[in-house]
């Protein structure tokens, strides 16, 4: 007979069944972590990439009513993206199916954060000829998109800087038709406004 007590088992007369016994503990250690480590951080484990710790794919769904963005996709470790800074990126994985079998598109286009840890990138970051900082008001303590001359659609917003007390962020967008930059630009402000609030 097999019993289990505390998520450990023992075996009383089968001996093979020790195998089955050794892997339901290791399991239960297992999920015991992961549930430890998803207290932590509100539902999701942590990335080792601190870009990807910032909000949660709830909170993204939230702000930018995108119901497709799952899991972050972690970029750039700290010091080699941009600015020096770690990148993370959400995506929709396509569409999904229902409990009828029917697709079901989960629009979540392409949104790049960026975490800049004390470099003062905001500040000091070096503009592109022809370029223009179109300031933010109410979002870190200074935010701006920088924007460029482009010719026909845009595919991506224009990238927003923020300075957060000794941090910078860098947000941008895939812009998928219907949308415009204008309809998902106040998306790209949200997130922006949302992550500087937890990185200050």
């Amino acid at each position: 007979m097999l019993s289990c007590r505390h998520g450990s088992c023992c075996v009383s007369r089968a001996t093979t069944l020790v195998t089955v016994c050794v892997a339901l503990t290791v399991s239960a250690t297992a999920v015991q972590e992961v549930a430890a480590q998803g207290r932590d951080t509100g539902g999701a484990a942590k990335s080792g990439n601190p870009a990807c710790n910032i909000l949660t794919p709830e909170e993204l769904r939230t702000i930018t009513a995108f119901p497709g963005y799952k899991r972050p996709s972690p970029g750039d470790p700290a010091g080699q993206g941009a600015g020096g800074g770690a990148s993370c990126q959400y995506e929709s994985a396509g569409p999904s199916v229902d409990a009828r079998g029917n697709a079901v598109n989960e629009k979540g286009p392409l949104l790049s954060l960026v975490l800049i840890d004390g470099k003062n990138y905001t500040k000091t970051m070096p503009m592109a000829r022809g370029c223009k900082k179109e300031a933010v008001p109410g979002v870190g303590d200074e935010a701006f998109f920088e924007v460029c001359p482009s010719t026909g659609r845009l595919s991506r917003t224009p990238p927003l800087y923020v300075k957060a007390g000794t941090r910078d962020l860098i947000v941008q967008m895939d812009i998928d038709a219907p949308d415009t930059d204008a309809t998902i630009r106040p998306k790209v402000i949200a997130v922006a406004k949302a992550a500087a609030a937890k990185v200050r």
